[in-house]
């Protein structure tokens, strides 16, 4: 394993978990039972339509787009270190590991109460897994010599 690519997913990971886990911004949660959603994206359209009563169409987007994107870029570089990492030519398993490493977030959230477990953040997270497994067969496709799956 290279030393170069394992300090950047080292940097990565603890970046994820301190982003996740420990940014400010968890103190302003009240959380309670009924916190979780399972309805895709009701929570953030209602957080819209809450915001948009008392802020600027500015500070709306800003909020909205960071939830969206910020979510879609968090697990977006998961892929790429563990393709990069193992060479591996199997996207099914980097998918599934892509996809149980939000759900495993989500599932820290809701059992420690930090932060705000919901279902939008899962496809989003997905959804940049996703992204991430086709910038790699985009940019890397005949690169990777195929290994053992």
């Amino acid at each position: 394993m290279n030393s170069f690519k394992t300090f950047f997913l080292i940097l990565y990971l603890a970046t994820l978990v301190y982003t996740v886990f420990f940014l400010q911004r968890r103190e302003f949660i009240t959380w309670d039972k009924n916190i979780v959603q399972p309805v895709p994206f009701k929570n953030t359209i209602n957080s819209y339509i809450l915001l948009k009563e008392g802020h600027t169409t500015k500070a709306l987007l800003v909020f909205f787009l960071s939830n969206i994107i910020g979510n879609i870029l968090l697990l977006l570089p998961l892929p790429l270190f563990i393709l990069a990492l193992t060479q591996t030519t199997n996207y099914k398993a980097v998918f599934i590991t892509g996809v149980s490493t939000s759900v495993l977030i989500e599932t820290i959230q809701y059992l420690f109460r930090i932060g705000i477990p919901d279902i939008d953040d899962l496809i989003l997270n997905t959804t940049g897994v996703a992204i991430g497994i086709a910038l790699w067969k985009t940019i890397f496709h005949n690169r990777v010599k195929p290994t053992s799956s």
